[in-house]
């Protein structure tokens, strides 16, 4: 073979010999280290865009030094790519060999960033139809989040921003869904519990006598919307002695006053029934004592 290879740099003796006179000569040549090898690759990584996920990225830009065609390997395994993809969290080696298997490495690191996670309280009692400010807290700054959506149990949006002014009649729950702009997502729940008891407060004895104080009966609320359909009052026989289909709550309603047919009743326990229609359209019957003196 007319082509000898030389394992490294140094003064080599060729040896020709004519097998057919015996006729031989020698000469000295001198190899050196070939100087254009691969020095340094240029390297860049794009870190991880959300937490668990394996989207790394390392881009492979220059190489400088060496001949042409290269081989490329990340972690020892050969890529036929510069551009690799889909990529884990931790540290690379990447090496560059060149078509006389000359070489050079460069490492780098794709990061992971921290779990994006959001937080409301676990549950919140509210007063009925007053606005209350939802907020949740976020493991992110505000200006790396995209979007935020609030929404109730029936999946109806309710608001986009940081924070809900929320009010409601009823318990519900309240989910709050927010992506930030790498994509990365979270999710938080709140229970909303409405303080929507209809409280009545009316006196169990009064006494109509004309002395201006509890001379009618009346019957008081709280805030909560309700509508008293009919109320009846009847004697300890069973018959009714007062009965009003549009009776009102409060001091202004007409009450009753102790009175059957213009007359004043016998002293003594009456039964009364309330029967109401509540904010949510449902029916209630109420059956209380009722003690009248004079």
């Amino acid at each position: 073979d007319m082509t000898l290879i030389a394992g490294a740099p140094g003064n080599y003796v060729i040896q020709v010999l004519n097998v057919e006179n015996g006729c031989e000569r020698r000469d000295t040549v001198n190899i050196s280290q070939e100087s254009n090898i691969p020095k340094s690759m240029t390297v860049k990584a794009q870190d991880i865009l959300c937490f668990g996920e394996s989207n790394g990225i390392i881009d492979i830009l220059d190489v400088d030094g060496g001949f042409g065609p290269y081989n490329y390997y990340v972690n020892g395994i050969k890529s036929d790519k510069l551009n690799i993809t889909d990529l884990p969290k931790g540290e690379y080696l990447l090496e560059v060999r060149d078509k006389f298997d000359c070489s050079t490495t460069a490492k780098t690191i794709i990061n992971e960033p921290e779990v994006f996670n959001i937080s409301l309280p676990l549950e919140l009692t509210i007063a009925f139809s007053v606005p209350t400010e939802l907020t949740f807290t976020a493991s992110y700054p505000d200006e790396d989040i995209l979007s935020i959506i609030w929404t109730n149990s029936k999946n109806e949006i309710l608001g986009t921003d940081f924070t809900l002014q929320y009010s409601s009649n009823v318990v519900d729950i309240v989910t709050v869904d927010v992506t930030t702009e790498n994509g990365c997502t979270a999710r938080a729940k709140i229970k909303v519990n409405v303080d929507n008891e209809l409280k009545l407060y009316f006196p169990n004895i009064f006494s109509p006598n004309g002395d201006g104080f509890n001379d009618k009966l009346q019957i008081f609320k709280n805030t909560i919307p309700a509508e008293i359909k009919q109320i009846s009052i009847f004697d300890r026989y069973g018959n009714i002695v007062y009965q009003n289909d549009s009776f009102g709550f409060g001091e202004n309603s007409d009450g009753w006053d102790g009175t059957f047919n213009s007359k004043p009743v016998e002293v003594g326990v009456y039964i009364m029934m309330i029967e109401l229609i509540d904010f949510a359209g449902n029916k209630k019957v109420i059956t209380k004592d009722l003690t009248l003196v004079r």
